[in-house]
């Protein structure tokens, strides 16, 4: 028989495990990425015990496991005092440590395994109508800008939230094997080790009024991330004093649409959920993505019912999700007196009942393919 076919468009981490998963269901799969070659560009992601149950089924969880680190416990500080205010140990509630790991170090991952799948990449090849291709199906993993989602499948243009995040790299140290939140008024930090300790991964948010250019790696101006920033008590404030090289980007979202696809052409990941990135789950929305795609493109009678069933089964949990993200944002941003009454209640929920400020996430990290 001949085997079907499917062209993925975006060589991200959503557009790789798709195809990585199609290819293991049989598929015969192209992949089309417009830049030419897997770049550097991005820095730090987090895989929870989801994204981990979703790498497993593709076959790459030991070969992550080799290049991340470790996070067995998130502490979230208050970014001015620099007091911890909760320690969140996943072994506590249940869970795995979650997986820290440069976003070029995992790329690489996936793409060693969709070649030894048998996955066609082609670089420097970019997509205008995506009917015109001749496969079985068509998938869009063309990240949070879309530009070829919104234009095939009618998503609408997203709006900007009043976020601005900056991005570093800087030199690892003191700090452990741990993920930090430094919560202060109007504005965060996230930071955790890379490559064994090698390195430190740097997100810093915040507020502000307006936002000129979409996008993911503009590179920023050092000297103000250390003006927002250097205030910040512990590691926080001092990878702010020593990044030298910073990208900064708004952060936009759109509501999570209602339909996902046109006959035979489909998004997956960011193309059509779109969250912030204060839940740490943007791959592991990818990775669900890939390994529930699969089956369902390949058991449907028709490509077309197979989407369908694919936003069946996701759209539900992709809403929690970016849901559960937003109400992050706004906890990691609270003023005086709402930001002590908050702050009072975590440390005392930690005294008391250990592990179940994240128990509380068991719908999201508990999830199996």
């Amino acid at each position: 028989m001949t085997r079907r076919s499917v062209t993925v468009v975006g060589g991200g981490v959503a557009g790789l495990s798709a195809a990585l998963a199609l290819a293991l269901a049989g598929w015969r799969v192209s992949l089309r990425e417009r830049s030419d070659a897997f770049g550097e560009t991005g820095a730090g992601l987090q895989l929870g015990a989801n994204a981990q149950a979703a790498l497993s089924r593709l076959g790459c969880l030991e070969a992550a496991r080799r290049d991340s680190t470790p996070l067995p416990e998130i502490w979230l500080r208050d970014g001015r005092g620099g007091r911890v205010i909760s320690r969140q140990g996943f072994a506590r509630a249940g869970h795995p440590p979650n997986l820290a790991i440069h976003r070029a170090d995992f790329v690489r991952v996936l793409a060693d395994a969709a070649e030894a799948a048998g996955v066609d990449v082609c670089f420097g090849a970019a997509v205008g109508e995506p009917w015109d291709i001749e496969s079985d199906a068509v998938v869009l993993a063309d990240g949070v800008k879309a530009p070829v989602s919104r234009a095939a499948l009618g998503f609408p243009a997203p709006a900007f939230t009043g976020q601005v995040a900056w991005r570093a790299l800087v030199p690892g140290g003191e700090g452990g094997d741990r993920a930090e939140v430094h919560m202060a008024p109007g504005a965060h930090m996230v930071t955790y080790p890379l490559r064994r300790g090698k390195l430190l991964n740097v997100v810093a948010v915040e507020e502000r009024s307006g936002w000129a250019e979409e996008g993911w790696s503009i590179p920023g101006d050092p000297s103000l991330f250390r003006d927002i920033f250097g205030g910040f008590s512990g590691r926080a404030g001092d990878a702010a004093r020593l990044a030298d090289e910073v990208s900064v980007w708004g952060l936009f979202k759109r509501p999570v649409p209602r339909t996902w696809h046109a006959g035979k052409v489909g998004a997956v990941g960011d193309a059509v959920h779109p969250t912030l990135p204060f839940l740490a789950q943007g791959a592991g929305m990818a990775l669900e993505d890939a390994v529930v795609l699969a089956p369902c493109l390949t058991n449907a009678p028709s490509v077309g019912e197979g989407w369908e069933r694919f936003t069946e089964s996701r759209r539900n949990r992709v809403v929690r999700i970016v849901a559960a993200a937003d109400r992050n944002a706004w906890l990691y941003h609270l003023r005086p007196p709402l930001s002590w009454a908050a702050g009072a209640g975590l440390s005392l929920g930690d005294r008391i009942a250990p592990g179940a400020a994240l128990r509380q996430f068991d719908w999201l990290l508990g999830w199996r393919p």
